[in-house]
Order: structure tokens, then C-alpha cells, then sequence
């Protein structure tokens, strides 16, 4: 069955066995008309109406509504990112407190044993991760400053800049 498709001073047979059918120019840019132009089914009665439908002029606003849709993600992404930030240094500052659990559960469990606690890494049996300045992914160097037969003291120093204050953050237990 052959579909009529009705455009400002134009006919067009086609061959779409329904689908298109009762569609105006105004809804079938001159981009899909050259798509349908190009199938073997589509037949139009002279190539000089082609070109007029070509040059039938089309609502300009596309350019404007692009423009005003970039404005508004840029200024969605302007408020996101400082937010998205503080995530991720309290995903870092996360990090180091677990690390300083970890050394501050061993230093207890050694000082049970010893009677001491102790300045060194290896005593407690904790490795030091492989740092992201080396291509790991831990972010914190964990050092033990003084320790004592009453207490001690670990620090967990940033190696990269996370908050871009020109410090880098530190953590102690």
C-alpha cells in the first residue's frame, strides 16, 4: 500500500506502509528528508521540489536552546564540584584514621607483650602500603615519632595536597 505524505506545494509517494504518514515539514528536517530521499522506496515526482523543500526554512532556535542547556550544566558543574571535593578528602582523612587504628590496635596488642611500645613499623608487623607518589594507592605515610613504656605517639603525613591549602594534612594518635 502506497502512503501520500503532504508538504507545503509537494507530494511524495512512498512506499513506508504507514509510518510517516501525515507528517509536515515543520516536523521532517531537511536532514531525515535527504535520509528518506536516498532509500530506493521513496519516490519524488521531480528533483526541483527537492530542492525547494531543501530550502524551506526551518525554526532557528536549535542554536539558542543548545547554548542556554550548556549554561545550565556549566553552572550545575560549578556548584557540584566543591562539594564532590570535601567528599574526597573526608574519604582520605577516612583512610588515614583507619591506618592509626590499625597501629594504635598493634602498638596495645605489643605493649601487652612487652611491657613497652615500640618506635618501629616492622616490630608492630605492618607493612606501609605502597604510596600513590609511587603508584600505589595509599595516600598517607604512617610514622611512629616517640614511644615509651606509657604511651606513644603515630602520625599519618599526606603525601599529595588534597584540600590545595599549601598544607599537606596530618593526623596523629
Amino acid at each position: 500500500m502506497k502512503n501520500i505524505i503532504k508538504f507545503p506545494k509537494l507530494k511524495i509517494v512512498s512506499s513506508l506502509r504507514g509510518r510517516r504518514t501525515k507528517q509536515s515539514i515543520k516536523e521532517i528536517t531537511s536532514q531525515h528528508f535527504i535520509s528518506f530521499a536516498m532509500k530506493k522506496d521513496f519516490k519524488v515526482k521531480s528533483q526541483s521540489k527537492i530542492l525547494k523543500v531543501l530550502h524551506y526554512k526551518v525554526a532557528g532556535d536549535a542554536l539558542m536552546n543548545t547554548l542556554i542547556a550548556l549554561a545550565i550544566m556549566g553552572l550545575i558543574a560549578a556548584i557540584a564540584v566543591p562539594s564532590f571535593q570535601s567528599q574526597f578528602s573526608r574519604a582520605y582523612a577516612l583512610e588515614a584514621q583507619q591506618m592509626l587504628e590499625q597501629i594504635y590496635s598493634e602498638q596495645v596488642t605489643y605493649s601487652m607483650v612487652h611491657s613497652k611500645y615500640t618506635t618501629s613499623l616492622e616490630d608492630l608487623y605492618f607493612d606501609q602500603p605502597k604510596l600513590s607518589t609511587e603508584g600505589g594507592k595509599a595516600n598517607y605515610v604512617i610514622e611512629i615519632k616517640e614511644a615509651s613504656n606509657r604511651g606513644f605517639s603515630a602520625t599519618a603525613t599526606s603525601v599529595v595536597d588534597f584540600d590545595g591549602d599549601g598544607q599537606f594534612n596530618v593526623w596523629q594518635v
